[in-house]
């Protein structure tokens, strides 16, 4: 955004109009260099930014001691609850840690969706394998790209630690959703979803 000083302390966004009977295309911040924007006899007043719990429902520039800055006009942020939606999704996607009765105690695993599919084919395989009694194996690519062969057993540890940390988000969404006097601006902090 360009801001043109009016002379009397007070800034103006520019929408277009002439600037030295010179007609400018809107879009000459994206393109001029920093060099030739200072040349247009503009003065760009400091941006102090929008709190993240606030948003703008207008804006002024104004002078004072020290240059000029942009004023806000400020109103409380409300969070939509597709918000808390995606931050659920993106928390459930993240890498998990899963103990599996053989191999080494620990692995880690991806999960993301194409993982979670994958996943849940392999538990399916692994319920009938200890329906059957089998003792087959699958090799399995970990989070950090090695393989590992893991029996029905392991698999059915994998998928209940997948289902035990969707449920745990989702709960913890909810929780967030239906939280008193409505979703707080900083629902992404971990103290709600840890």
């Amino acid at each position: 955004m360009l801001y043109l000083d009016n002379g009397d302390g007070t800034f103006e966004l520019w929408t277009g109009w002439p600037i030295g009977d010179v007609l400018y295309p809107l879009n000459i911040e994206a393109l001029w260099s920093a060099d030739d924007l200072a040349a247009l006899d503009r003065d760009q007043p400091v941006d102090p930014g929008i709190p993240a719990d606030k948003v703008s429902t207008g804006a002024s520039g104004q002078r004072g001691e020290g240059g000029g800055a942009i004023v806000y006009v400020l109103g409380d942020r409300t969070v939509d609850p597709t918000e808390v939606d995606a931050e659920r999704d993106r928390r459930i996607a993240l890498p998990l840690d899963v103990t599996v009765p053989t191999g080494p105690t620990t692995i880690t695993i991806n999960m993301n969706g194409e993982s979670l599919r994958n996943i849940q084919g392999l538990v399916s395989w692994a319920t009938l394998q200890k329906i059957a009694s089998g003792t087959d194996t699958v090799s399995f690519i970990l989070y950090d790209n090695s393989t590992m062969d893991l029996n029905a057993d392991d698999f059915i540890a994998i998928g209940t630690a997948v289902q035990a940390r969707i449920a745990a988000m989702t709960f913890k969404g909810r929780a967030v959703k239906n939280t008193v006097g409505g979703i707080p601006t900083d629902f992404t902090s971990d103290s709600y979803w840890s």
